[in-house]
């Protein structure tokens, strides 16, 4: 997310109707807002949703666009990198058209998803809570009478004022829903550049290969 006020745009007199009609006509995208006030009634954002992007890898991105009170964010199914160059692509289409220049205090976060099959169990991590899962494995019941095996399912980690107005995303890496136990198939959810993502579940994965 860059975090800056997109008002600027419209307090210098253009008009969002003719900035919605660039957009459209670069990015292409399926469901772009009909006007101004045809926000996204969860979030409240004007979205823009599944255009497409050629970055400069000259490879054809899939991008969504979403246009807040407070800033703008872009959403690609490849990576970070690949978002913030849609972004510098959106903010210059702005600049050239219309003038519009980012404010100097620009503050940027980011939100990165990886699906990744590790060397190793994550209940590894700390395996006096086996006892745990042991107890669960005995006692709880199914409503097939069946027994199930429990393990560890996550590892959470958050900021303090996690929840709180701009505060960083949690980070959590889970196990996925309706995979064997033995895959070590996991998804994983950080407020992180997708290289330092990835970089955090090569740490995850040594921890486990030393435990």
């Amino acid at each position: 997310m860059w975090v800056f006020n997109p008002q600027l745009l419209s307090a210098q007199g253009f008009s969002l109707q003719e900035v919605f009609k660039k957009l459209n006509e670069r990015y292409n995208f399926a469901k772009p807002p009909k006007h101004p006030l045809d926000v996204d009634p969860k979030t409240s954002a004007l979205t823009f949703l599944l255009g497409t992007f050629t970055n400069s890898a000259k490879k054809p991105l899939n991008v969504s666009l979403n246009i807040f009170n407070n800033g703008i964010t872009a959403e690609t199914t490849s990576s970070t990198n690949d978002a913030t160059e849609f972004l510098e692509d959106v903010t210059s289409l702005m600049t050239r058209e219309f003038g519009f220049q980012l404010p100097s205090d620009l503050n940027k976060a980011y939100l990165s998803q990886l699906t990744v099959e590790l060397d190793a169990s994550l209940s590894i991590v700390n395996p006096k809570l086996q006892v745990i899962s042991k107890m669960l494995s005995a006692d709880a019941k199914a409503l097939d009478g069946k027994a199930r095996q429990f393990e560890v399912g996550a590892v959470n980690f958050w900021s303090e004022d996690v929840g709180a107005s701009l505060a960083p995303s949690i980070c959590r890496i889970e196990r996925k829903w309706g995979v064997p136990f033995t895959s070590n198939q996991y998804f994983s959810i950080a407020p992180l550049e997708t290289k330092q993502h990835l970089k955090l579940i090569g740490e995850l994965e040594k921890l486990l290969r030393e435990s």
